[in-house]
């Protein structure tokens, strides 16, 4: 609500201002309706965009009669600045508005997340404020990016807070993983920036489940050599390392490297997840956007010539010379020509039309009438001749029998090569047997949700036409209600007027008294000040006198302190030069049950320290006995899980021999199988 009333109190303050510079509008209608303007409606998106249009005198055709409105309409547009009389305009902004509250409950999406929360890095690098917070860029930002929850607002202002603190250690990371990476593009660097600061210093927090919804929710081919390198503990130490310790405590990137190694393996997962999708065909058929290929740079060709060189040329193509063309028309030889050869045309033509020269006397006719019978006797030697004769194919050789000796490598990918198979073969099954359900639940499922749309759709009818009816009735609850707070106004200004008044008059009154009041207590202190200085110097006299007795009381008690100390340093000395004449010489005894006492966290005697050695021999050795048993259990296991696979590798091998076999058999059967006609028809 209270961003809705910024939202109220901005747009009347710009109306306000257009209003007071002389703009005020000459129609009921909004700015961007298809009924009031050239601009459809859908561009409007902000209750700013509501704001009326002001429109120059003159530019309409009826001006001149129509009747200017009264200043109570004017005043009440004011008041009233998101409600229109037109009904079209006030039911388009009942509509936005309850488009907004219904939008003000909805999370974004893990993609929208990421591209808001890429688009607020990126404008605050370049259009923020000198000492601008990111808090405070976020908190001005984030409602043109219509971010409205307040979950996913104090996440992007957690991003962006941690990549502007944070800033040196993630461009140390992206830097080095170019540089290992050369396939990677620059245009994905604020995406990185964002997953690399969730996943280094807030996957903790964040959780695994979100994470892998914020990295599959982008394109696969981009975030898998990103998550490889990322997630990768040896990479990180090999290249990364070195850099953040020059910038950072060790123990803080020792934390870092921790926490990867910590979510390694449903990273692990999450690799497998985005190969497939990477490298794998698609099931359903789908197409599939192919690799990137790198196209060679354009280099220009160097005008440097040797001397000796001489350049291909292509032969020229050949064009055959065109006919040649008479400038002055036809000669006289050739239409003469032209007419002779007419003139025998039309002889010939008269003479073969003649019954006696028809028909043609050929030669053929006086030849001999073996000629087709000649025909096939050559065709026949020369086919004799050039008969080819194919050679004889030798037999494929048996296979051998004696099966080839693996090793552990080659037994576990050939089991591995049997377990996709099966695997294979399990989802075609599942695929079969899913595709065998009825679909009349499903069809009665979606019948039911275009009934729910339908009334759904009549409800939101309903409420927008109540709502447009409310509004109007808010409008003229609006206009008496502003009436009567200018009238109330008006009486408290006057009641508040008349109250200062008598103020300032009580006022001037209580500074005239305390102006008098001052003047007498300054009179009446004039005359004391001659006593007043006789009693301050009989009290610095009083207290002259007991400084003075206090200090050699003092005096005196230093002195009587200093003779006793001196007493005391020398029968000291008397008893040390006592000592000292008594033993020269002083055996020290060693104890082993006694501690050094230096006052040390870890002291202890000799005696205990040996029966310390012993314990942690012991333990010493219990690990050492303890991680023989472990190894050869695992030997034990491995080796059983080696027997297990070869008996199922040998198995599978057993059952394609028996169906190569088979299949072996069907063929030779059909090849040597001779299918006879006659005898199948029974002739």
């Amino acid at each position: 609500m209270g961003k809705d009333v910024d939202h109220e109190h901005d747009a009347k303050v710009k109306h306000d201002t257009k209003m007071e510079n002389g703009q005020h509008h000459q129609h009921g209608g909004h700015d961007g309706h298809s009924h009031h303007g050239g601009r459809h409606h859908s561009h409007c998106r902000e209750p700013e965009d509501f704001v009326p249009v002001p429109k120059e005198p003159g530019c309409h055709p009826r001006e001149e009669t129509r009747k200017p409105k009264k200043s109570l309409d004017l005043q009440w547009r004011r008041s009233t600045i998101k409600v229109s009389p037109c009904v079209h305009c006030a039911s388009q902004e009942a509509h936005e508005r309850s488009k907004r509250y219904r939008a003000k409950a909805k999370c974004l999406a893990p993609i929208e997340l990421m591209v808001c929360s890429i688009k607020l890095i990126d404008s605050y690098r370049k259009k923020r404020e000198a000492r601008q917070t990111p808090n405070v860029y976020a908190d001005i930002w984030l409602p043109l990016y219509n971010v409205v929850h307040p979950y996913d607002i104090q996440t992007m202002k957690q991003i962006l807070f941690g990549c502007v603190r944070y800033e040196k250690l993630l461009r140390i990371f992206l830097d080095r993983m170019y540089e290992v990476i050369t396939t990677l593009t620059l245009d994905d660097e604020l995406k990185y920036t964002v997953l690399g600061y969730l996943a280094l210093l807030r996957l903790h927090e964040l959780s695994w489940a979100h994470y892998r919804r914020l990295v599959m929710s982008q394109p696969p081919e981009r975030m898998l050599p990103f998550v490889k390198f990322l997630f990768s503990e040896d990479a990180l130490i090999k290249n990364v390392q070195r850099s953040w310790c020059e910038v950072y405590d060790v123990e803080f990137v020792r934390d870092m490297l921790e926490s990867i190694r910590f979510f390694t393996p449903e990273a692990q997962q999450l690799i497998g997840e985005l190969e497939k999708r990477v490298y794998a065909p698609d099931p359903l058929g789908r197409y599939v956007q192919p690799p990137t290929v790198p196209k060679p740079f354009k280099m220009s060709v160097s005008k440097t010539v040797c001397p000796n060189f001489e350049e291909f040329k292509p032969p020229e193509p050949f064009e055959a010379r065109p006919a040649p063309m008479f400038e002055k028309g036809r000669k006289l030889e050739v239409k003469r020509l032209s007419a002779l050869f007419r003139q025998n045309r039309e002889i010939l033509k008269k003479k073969y039309s003649d019954p006696k020269h028809q028909p043609f006397r050929l030669r053929s006719h006086e030849r001999s009438a073996k000629v087709e019978q000649l025909k096939a006797e050559v065709e026949e030697k020369f086919n004799q001749d050039h008969h080819y004769i194919p050679a004889e194919i030798n037999p494929a050789p048996n296979m051998p029998t004696v099966e080839v000796k693996l090793n552990v490598t080659t037994l576990l990918r050939e089991h591995a090569l049997f377990q996709k198979q099966m695997d294979q073969d399990k989802k075609k099954i599942e695929a079969f047997e899913l595709e065998l359900r009825d679909d009349s639940d499903f069809k009665l499922w979606q019948e039911e949700q275009r009934m729910q749309d339908e009334v759904a759709e009549a409800i939101n009818i309903e409420f927008n036409r109540k709502k447009v009816m409310a509004t109007d009735q808010a409008a003229i609850e609006a206009k008496e209600k502003y009436l009567a707070e200018k009238m109330e106004i008006g009486r408290g200004a006057r009641e508040e007027a008349k109250i200062t008044n008598q103020t300032i008059q009580q006022e001037s009154k209580n500074e005239k008294f305390r102006k008098k009041l001052k003047h007498f207590l300054v009179v009446q202190e004039k005359r004391g000040i001659k006593i007043a200085r006789e009693k301050v110097a009989k009290a610095r006299k009083a207290n002259a006198l007991e400084v003075q007795a206090e200090s050699e009381e003092l005096c005196a008690k230093s002195t009587l302190q200093k003779a006793q100390e001196m007493a005391m340093k020398q029968e000291l000395v008397r008893q040390l030069r006592a000592l000292e004449k008594e033993s020269c010489h002083m055996e020290k005894k060693f104890d082993i049950y006694t501690t050094g006492g230096q006052g040390l966290l870890h002291e202890m005697s000799i005696a205990q320290l040996r029966t310390e050695i012993v314990l942690v021999k012991r333990w010493l050795q219990h690990e050492e006995d303890m991680k023989r048993r472990k190894i050869h259990a695992t030997k034990i296991e491995r080796q059983n899980m080696l027997l297990e696979r070869s008996r199922v590798v040998t198995q599978m091998r057993h059952i394609a021999r028996a169906q190569w076999l088979s299949r072996k058999a069907h063929e030779l059967h059909y090849d040597k199988t001779e299918i006879n006609p006659a005898e199948q028809l029974g002739l």
